[in-house]
């Protein structure tokens, strides 16, 4: 029998496989709104690895922010860029764009397939709000990053934020989401 839990994210996924031809056409100025309001915390983190870290993108979709980077000249900074999501269908999206300094890997926001402090720096646009157990990514997150978690969270969505400011710090907002960075004891 499937948990709760787990019919929400098979919900989410199947969701999400079926927008994901359409995506970047359908959200692409909103993510790049997020992207861009968090652009200082993320090379702040990057300096503090000296512009040489792992980034992991939590719920890559298609790897818009990874096209965002690149048009910036950011990825220079970034070793290698490890993007996870649930979906299939925007992993088949992603999955065009990755090169020999990238990777796709389908995993759950909750349950992260990686080693403790692997990344220098995670980012995660909008997918805590959709997770049954937020509190579970956020650990994920600390887990597995060592500089900062930076997290946008919408901004209807209360019961999520709440979590957040007790980890994490307020960096900005757009129309639609609110933007936390959570730093990390070295």
């Amino acid at each position: 029998m499937m948990s709760h839990d787990w019919e929400v994210k098979n919900v989410l996924r199947l969701k999400y496989n079926i927008t994901s031809e359409n995506y970047d056409e359908l959200y692409s100025d909103e993510q790049v709104a997020k992207y861009e309001e968090s652009l200082e915390a993320l090379m702040e983190s990057l300096r503090e690895v000296n512009g040489r870290g792992i980034l992991c993108d939590i719920g890559c979709g298609t790897l818009l922010f990874r096209m965002f980077i690149q048009e910036r000249d950011i990825e220079k900074d970034i070793v290698y860029y490890v993007g996870l999501d649930l979906s299939e269908g925007m992993l088949a999206r992603a999955r065009r764009r990755v090169d020999a300094l990238s990777d796709v890997v389908q995993a759950d926001a909750e349950h992260l397939p990686l080693r403790r402090k692997t990344c220098s720096v995670s980012v995660s646009y909008t997918v805590i709000d959709l997770l049954p157990a937020p509190e579970k990514m956020l650990s994920e997150c600390r887990r597995v990053t060592r500089t900062a978690c930076i997290i946008s969270s919408l901004k209807k969505a209360q019961r999520v934020r709440a979590r957040i400011l007790r980890v994490g710090q307020y960096i900005g907002e757009t129309d639609k989401d609110i933007i936390f960075v959570a730093r990390l004891p070295p």
